[in-house]
């Protein structure tokens, strides 16, 4: 981290108290503190983060700038939910066009980035008007806030040109965030959550499997990965899957792939896809042929919404067109509303067993083939085998078993290394 000296910080404390033409409003709870550069990197010190911002260079933002009259004009917390007023403090209007951005750490933390584009209040643009942002609800207690306003240029280049910071308390509230989980959604079928199969959180993820749903991250331009990550990032106290970029330039963007055997007759019909967003959010359906099916945007705001994509052809995947997406839950419902059974945490260890053993070598087999068609066991038994390539995913749901209960068996695989076709045991459950 680069560290200011004190002649520097003297220099540019003289300098915002000379020349600065921002004022900054008093807060309704500790007081709003505009920040300097020292004063924010040291709390970013403190809780061990990298850099937090850079204050613009010489006076690039000045009474003649376009930005200056923009400021952050309160932090405060407003009925158990973080609120930061932006505010036009002068005479005229802001042009539309103009490009910015907002950052905010929530205890050292940066949590939130926005755009201004995609804020439904767009008052703070107007002569003396402003906007109440509201990222999400806080935990009760004290909360030390940052937030910095960012400019964009032409080239699409960021600089952080005014910045604040307050300490605000919060108290037990009444608001309640609104729950897909709850026994009152109206939604028939099955839902899976990132708590559902992780329980702690994770980063730098390539992939992330749900059971039957495999999310993949998007290829950046310069060819690398935009990783997933299992994180709270919807401030709710529970774990989702974070999907901090996949805009239309990508290479390959990020996708929500679905099992032909999530449902008896294939794909599922019926997709929700509960989120957040901070940026943008596009969810583009494609069936098996890849042809898109159905596609739906988010609405503008930081609360959580629920979109809905369907298709009598059933959807394969599902692209990501956006940045800065949080993902809470995946719901499906299959044709007629029957829905197959998900894993039985009581499967015992011997069926798994047996399970794993029917279906290794006819699965092999079929993921090895040209045409991954079905096949059969060496004991004649039924047996069917899906090997997405793309998720290194192996599904075999035929697998008869003698001695259990009526029914055939499915079980996942996970290709752990493509040159000798070897695969780890992943899943197994049943089919009624």
């Amino acid at each position: 981290m680069k560290h200011l000296s004190k002649a520097t910080f003297i220099f540019i404390t003289i300098f915002l108290l000379t020349f600065s033409a921002v004022q900054v409003t008093p807060a309704k709870d500790a007081g709003i503190t505009e920040l300097l550069i020292s004063e924010l990197t040291d709390l970013a010190d403190e809780n061990g983060n990298p850099d937090v911002t850079d204050f613009p260079d010489d006076n690039d933002y000045t009474d003649q700038s376009p930005f200056s009259n923009i400021v952050i004009s309160d932090i405060f917390c407003d009925n158990g939910k973080l609120s930061i007023v932006v505010t036009n403090q002068g005479e005229e209007a802001v042009d539309k066009e103009l490009r910015g951005g907002l950052d905010i750490w929530i205890d050292g933390i940066l949590s939130w980035t926005y755009s201004w584009s995609t804020w439904e209040c767009q008052e703070f643009r107007m002569p003396n008007g402003n906007c109440v942002i509201q990222p999400q609800i806080l935990e009760d207690g004290e909360h030390i806030i940052q937030a910095c306003l960012v400019a964009y240029d032409d080239a699409g280049n960021r600089e952080d040109f005014f910045c604040a910071e307050n300490t605000i308390m919060c108290e037990e509230s009444s608001y309640v965030e609104p729950n897909p989980n709850d026994p009152d959604h109206p939604f028939e079928g099955n839902c899976v959550t990132a708590e559902d199969f992780f329980s702690t959180e994770d980063y730098n993820l390539p992939k992330v499997i749900l059971g039957d749903i495999t999310l993949t991250a998007a290829t950046l331009p310069d060819g690398s990965l935009s990783e997933l990550a299992i994180t709270d990032c919807s401030g709710n106290d529970h774990l989702d899957i974070s999907v901090p970029w996949s805009e239309s330039n990508a290479l390959k963007p990020s996708t929500i792939q679905f099992s032909e055997f999530m449902c008896p007759n294939g794909y599922p019909q019926v997709i929700e896809v509960t989120l957040k967003h901070g940026y943008y959010a596009t969810l583009n359906a494609y069936n098996a042929s890849g042809s898109m099916v159905d596609s739906e945007t988010a609405a503008s705001g930081s609360m959580a919404q629920t979109l809905t994509l369907s298709s009598a052809d059933g959807i394969r995947r599902i692209d990501i067109d956006g940045a800065e997406i949080c993902i809470l839950e995946i719901c499906w419902e299959c044709e007629g509303g029957d829905v197959n059974d998900p894993v039985d945490p009581q499967c015992p260890e011997e069926l798994l067993a047996e399970a794993f053993q029917k279906g290794y070598e006819a699965g092999l087999a079929a993921a090895s083939s040209d045409t991954h068609e079905n096949g059969e066991n060496e004991d004649n038994r039924e047996t069917c085998a899906d090997f997405n390539m793309f998720s290194g995913v192996l599904h075999i749901p035929c697998v008869s078993l003698d001695g259990f209960e009526e029914g055939s068996y499915w079980v996942e695989l996970q290709l752990s290394d493509p040159d000798t076709m070897s695969f780890i045991f992943m899943n197994a459950g049943l089919n009624r």
